[in-house]
């Protein structure tokens, strides 16, 4: 396992520009060529992990990202190549406690080669934690751990759609408004979860 943390800044970036480099993408045809088949078989390895540590599956499968969204991305975060692209492939897994995201973790690394972003905070204290992981032909997927009360407060509460409208919202009355019913939201659900996750979140 790769970790964030185990690098040096600009070792890091290097690590990553070069990992970013090795994908086999030249255009957007060659990123979904064989995205479907890399979804699938990421999601069903997901699946695996989640039955060896007794994981709840989601209701529905984590969607491949579509390349309409894909291509939205390349022109909002001002990508200049499509191998900056690190999440067409993707997947989720809740996990009750810190110590079952490190077990998660380890899973992947017996299987694949994994840079561990570790855990990260919002201003709006929502969290979660990316791994990229880098499949058979050189694709990175994307996998994302997280906390149920806090995804509950996000895709169910509203804290998306009111991270959507802070994001398009100049700075001003409005936006700190937003921000503040964000930090509430998060607040409440961390409250929600086991004490060990405030040891995770204060830590970062």
């Amino acid at each position: 396992v790769v970790t964030k943390a185990a690098l040096a800044s600009e070792q890091s970036k290097r690590f990553w520009r070069d990992l970013i480099a090795s994908q086999p993408f030249h255009t957007m045809d060659d990123v979904f060529a064989h995205a479907e088949e890399n979804q699938r078989a990421f999601v069903e390895f997901g699946n695996t992990v989640r039955n060896e540590l007794g994981i709840e599956h989601p209701e529905k499968p984590t969607p491949l990202k579509s390349r309409a969204t894909a291509e939205t991305k390349m022109v909002r975060k001002g990508y200049k190549t499509v191998r900056q692209l690190t999440d067409v492939v993707r997947d989720g897994i809740h996990v009750s406690t810190p110590d079952q995201a490190e077990r998660v973790v380890a899973a992947y690394a017996k299987r694949y080669g994994v840079y561990d972003e570790g855990w990260t905070i919002t201003e709006a204290g929502y969290f979660d934690r990316k791994i990229m992981v880098r499949l058979d032909d050189g694709t990175i997927a994307e996998l994302q751990l997280y906390h149920p009360e806090l995804l509950h407060a996000k895709d169910k509460q509203g804290g998306h759609a009111l991270y959507e409208e802070w994001r398009a919202t100049p700075v001003g009355d409005r936006k700190a408004e937003l921000l503040r019913q964000m930090q509430a939201l998060y607040s409440s659900a961390l409250d929600r979860a086991d004490p060990e996750w405030k040891a995770v979140v204060k830590g970062r």
